[in-house]
């Protein structure tokens, strides 16, 4: 159950460049020279200077170039943050309502506490559902959000990949209007195949396969990233 979820948070939490500035503590900084000092970063670096405190209060300011490649690395990681996303829409059925509530607890208990998520999870509906449901689009219209997450119905995207496809295409086209990020969320398989369809699919192996290729397929066709929950 962790590994899945872990594969969806490290994906897309974080609370942003200034509040993991707020928390920063002092370390070793390594000049290009060779020489160290221990100190916090202090205030918001940039492409051509940053501030560091020392344990006595002094301040001195340096230029990234002129840290070692392992300081400027640390800084990149930071900057990243930056444009982090703070509001999560998750939209899908029961696999992704079943694990919503340890999703908010791991969140919760996280340095990404400030991450705000709603969850739109009707039990056995399709993408293609959502997409013909008002209600849902307006709220991906109106919400605010930064990402929002997709998830089908367990066997659409491997039984029905046209119908999936067309309903992740036009999903993703009023995510993209509403100014947010697009997060395809990979289902998983089922044990024993797909009893419906059992010359498709006779076994966990065959029905995952369809599953990754076709959600890979969505992710690519619409310029988007991937939780590959299943796999996981």
């Amino acid at each position: 159950m962790k590994s899945f979820i872990l594969s969806l948070l490290l994906l897309f939490c974080s609370t942003g460049y200034l509040s993991a500035l707020e928390k920063q503590e002092f370390r070793t900084w390594v000049s290009t020279a060779g020489s160290s000092i221990e100190a916090r970063l202090v205030g918001e670096p940039t492409a051509y200077q940053l501030t560091l405190e020392k344990k006595d209060g002094t301040t001195f300011v340096l230029k990234p170039s002129q840290l070692s490649a392992e300081d400027r690395k640390y800084l990149e990681k930071l900057k990243a943050l930056a444009n982090s996303p703070k509001r999560i829409l998750f939209i899908g059925n029961s696999y992704t309502r079943g694990i919503s509530g340890m999703v908010k607890k791991m969140v919760a208990a996280s340095p990404y506490s400030g991450v705000e998520l709603a969850f739109v999870t009707p039990g056995g509906k399709t993408l293609d559902f959502h997409l013909q449901n008002e209600a849902t689009m307006d709220k991906i219209r109106e919400g605010n959000w930064d990402i929002v997450v997709l998830q089908d119905q367990s066997q659409t995207p491997a039984v029905f990949p046209d119908k999936f496809h067309n309903a992740a295409k036009g999903i993703d086209k009023i995510i993209d209007d509403a100014g947010a990020r697009t997060v395809f969320y990979e289902t998983w398989g089922r044990r024993d195949g797909d009893k419906m369809n059992i010359q498709r699919f006779p076994d966990y192996k065959s029905m995952q396969r369809a599953l990754s290729d076709s959600y890979k397929k969505a992710a690519r066709s619409c310029g988007a990233e991937l939780a590959p929950v299943g796999q996981a």
